[in-house]
C-alpha cells in the first residue's frame, strides 16, 4: 500500500517555527507534487467589558479594526511569506486567511480541503514545549483529519 499526499497544510504565524517547518513542506512537496495550503488564522481582537457580577464579562469587538482589514493584512502577509519562504514554488501555493481560534480553524480547513497532511512547527525544549505543543499541537493533533507532522525547532524564538 502506498502513500500519497495531494495537499499539505502549514499552518503559519510568520514565524520561525513556521518557516523551519516549510522547509519540510518543501521536502514532501518535492516528492508527492501535492498542492500546498499555507493557512494564518487571525484571533479576533476583542475588548473585555467588566459586568456587576464578578468575574463575568462579555466580548466585544474592539473599534476601528474592521474584519476585512485584518483579512487583507494577513492575505498579503501570506503571499510576502510565501515567496519568502517557497521561492519559485509561491506562485502554486493557495492562501488562506482566517478570524476565529487557532486549532478550531486549523482542524476545520483540514476537514473542508480534505488534507492529507498538516505539517507545524513546535517548541522543543522546556516550558515552551509544553505551552504550545500543549496547546495548538495537542488541539490540532486530536481533531485532525489526516496525520499531523509536527516539526519540533530547538531554540527558535516564536
Amino acid at each position: 500500500m502506498s502513500t500519497s499526499i495531494k495537499t499539505i497544510l502549514l499552518p503559519t504565524a510568520f514565524s520561525l517555527l513556521s518557516r523551519r517547518a516549510a522547509q519540510h513542506v518543501l521536502l514532501l512537496e518535492s516528492k508527492f507534487n501535492a498542492e500546498v495550503h499555507l493557512l494564518n488564522v487571525v484571533e479576533p481582537t476583542t475588548l473585555m467589558l467588566d459586568q456587576p457580577v464578578p468575574g463575568a464579562s462579555i466580548p466585544m469587538p474592539v473599534p476601528g479594526t474592521e474584519p476585512s482589514e485584518l483579512l487583507a493584512q494577513a492575505d498579503r502577509r501570506l503571499h510576502e511569506f510565501a515567496a519568502e519562504v517557497f521561492g519559485d514554488l509561491a506562485a502554486r501555493v493557495r492562501v488562506f486567511s482566517v478570524i476565529g481560534g487557532i486549532t478550531d480553524e486549523i482542524v476545520r480547513h483540514a476537514q473542508q480541503h480534505k488534507i492529507d497532511l498538516i505539517v507545524m512547527g513546535t517548541h522543543a525544549d522546556g516550558a515552551l514545549k509544553r505551552l504550545v505543543f500543549g496547546s495548538v499541537g495537542r488541539g490540532v493533533l486530536e481533531g485532525a483529519p489526516c496525520p499531523v507532522l509536527l516539526v519540533p525547532v530547538r531554540g527558535a524564538a516564536g
